[in-house]
């Protein structure tokens, strides 16, 4: 072999091959590969989730700080900057990072133009001060207890207006106990207004179940209207 040749010989193939040859179409050190790109993707969805556990955190730093220094959100002196008005009346305090935090339709509320925004009232017709309470202890709480005053059909309304799934859920959970010929019929009503599908599921499945005795109950309803 000359010096400063490039080539290679292998003894028992009886062909010559040269370096370069060798390496053509092998990817070099440098080029991503599909492992590195699924490290990558890997990677972006993990910061991803850490900056949404980071503002999770911030926010509940928040919260605990507002309540070590104020009373609770069901106490008469508990303050806010904003209140919401219901249709009798009012106001219940809560503070807007809370709301918008909790509801994509408050969330929209605060970040544009709007006259909640810049008043810090929101008046709530279809609802009595009494839900509007228990609305506010569960955005701060996660409880909520239902009473005549504040009844699951009410606060699902309100989860359903201002989207709060959860909410919703707690609410669906409450109004699916207990159906029975005597309500099978309101229930079917909520679910179809505020767009409950797992207690419209259950109302139907009640209503083929008990047809015959369902539609006798029905036949007094329309007939009493």
């Amino acid at each position: 072999m000359k010096r400063g040749s490039t080539s290679a010989y292998y003894p028992g193939n009886k062909r010559r091959e040269t370096i370069a040859t060798r390496r053509k179409g092998r990817p070099s050190d440098d080029m991503p590969t599909e492992c590195n790109a699924c490290t990558c993707k890997g990677a972006t969805a993990l910061d991803s989730f850490d900056r949404r556990a980071e503002k999770l955190r911030a926010v509940e730093n928040r919260l605990n700080f507002v309540l070590k220094f104020q009373p609770g959100p069901t106490d008469s002196e508990f303050r806010g900057d904003v209140c919401l008005v219901g249709s009798d009346g009012g106001p219940v305090y809560a503070h807007r990072f809370i709301l918008a935090g909790r509801s994509t339709v408050f969330r929209r509320m605060f970040e544009t133009e709007m006259l909640e925004k810049e008043s810090g009232t929101i008046h709530v017709e279809d609802a009595s001060i009494n839900v509007l309470r228990s609305l506010v202890k569960y955005l701060y709480t996660m409880e909520t207890e239902f009473t005549e005053e504040a009844p699951a059909e009410e606060l699902l309304k309100l989860a359903d207006k201002y989207d709060i799934e959860d909410l919703k859920a707690v609410c669906e959970e409450e109004l699916c106990k207990n159906v029975n010929m005597g309500n099978f019929l309101d229930r079917l009503v909520v679910a179809k207004r505020y767009n409950s599908k797992r207690l419209d599921t259950l109302t139907a499945s009640f209503l083929v179940e008990n047809l015959e005795e369902a539609s006798t109950a029905v036949a007094d309803r329309l007939s009493k209207q």
